[in-house]
């Protein structure tokens, strides 16, 4: 797949959980959509969605972990931890290999809004 990827971890998980190979890409070709991962808090300059779930211990610090874009982005974000929300394009986050993570039903929901517009459509990004 010839795709732009951010790589989707937290470094203080265990290698066992397998957390240190999923991505969430964009297809190339396309405007670039700017993703950024942060597993210490938003990043500066940048439009952050907290991406957690809440079931998931602190002593694992997924309570600090954000994907961003940049402020300018008409991609508009939203996390939920507890299944895909309405009028959204959703795409469901897991680790097979995290009994936590793999038994819950996170999504990362987006769409595209545009000046004094909102439209809803297939967000063009997969989750490896």
């Amino acid at each position: 797949m010839d795709a732009e990827c951010v790589r989707i971890f937290e470094p203080r998980e265990t290698r066992s959980t397998g957390w240190r190979d999923n991505f969430i890409c964009q297809t190339k070709g396309r405007k670039s959509i700017g993703f950024r991962w942060s597993p210490y808090g938003p990043l500066a300059n940048m439009r952050c969605t907290k991406i957690n779930l809440p079931s998931k211990r602190v002593q694992l610090a997924w309570n600090d972990n954000y994907l961003c874009v940049p402020h300018a982005s008409i991609f508009k974000m939203h996390w939920s931890p507890n299944g895909p929300l309405a009028n959204m394009s959703c795409l469901k986050i897991t680790e097979p290999r995290d009994r936590v993570w793999s038994r819950a039903n996170p999504h990362l929901c987006a769409y595209v809004a545009s000046i004094g517009k909102v439209y809803y459509s297939k967000i063009e990004i997969q989750y490896l």
